[in-house]
């Protein structure tokens, strides 16, 4: 698969999600802008992880909490580009290590992004409410 850096074109799902099964290693080096703009949390690494696609990143807003270093993927810091270049070479060279880092990582995305299992939660939360409403005023006290 050719690097596909700084691409402008937009593509449809079906060829990111082609190009990111076919990628050895997929790297997003998130910054914080000078004016403070960042991705909370970029849904492009949830995407990739979900696919089983060992991920780099930097320690930037949300990332930390998906990308767990040397467990879910491997993090450097932002604006450091011989970190983010050895991180990459790591991946690329330890066939191991992909395989460890892809497969926690769709565990991850497993237990806590599922669609179903989390509205699943929030249906559950909802009931919660309702029977506690309809227990009365008594039972929102305690």
């Amino acid at each position: 698969l050719p690097l596909i850096a700084g691409l402008r074109t937009a593509l449809v799902q079906n060829d990111v999600i082609t190009l990111l099964q076919e990628a050895s290693v997929f790297a997003v080096p998130c910054v914080v802008g000078q004016d403070g703009n960042r991705d909370g949390l970029p849904t492009v690494l949830l995407e990739a992880m979900a696919l089983g696609t060992p991920c780099v990143s930097t320690n930037v807003t949300g990332i930390p909490e998906i990308i767990k270093n040397n467990e879910t993927g491997l993090l450097v810091n932002q604006h450091d580009s011989d970190a983010l270049a050895i991180a990459i070479k790591q991946l690329l060279d330890d066939d191991a290590l992909r395989e460890r880092l892809a497969v926690q990582a769709r565990q991850l995305i497993e237990e806590h992004f599922d669609v179903h299992q989390n509205a699943a939660r929030i249906r559950a939360l909802f009931d919660d409410i309702r029977q506690i409403r309809a227990s009365g005023p008594r039972a929102i006290a305690q």
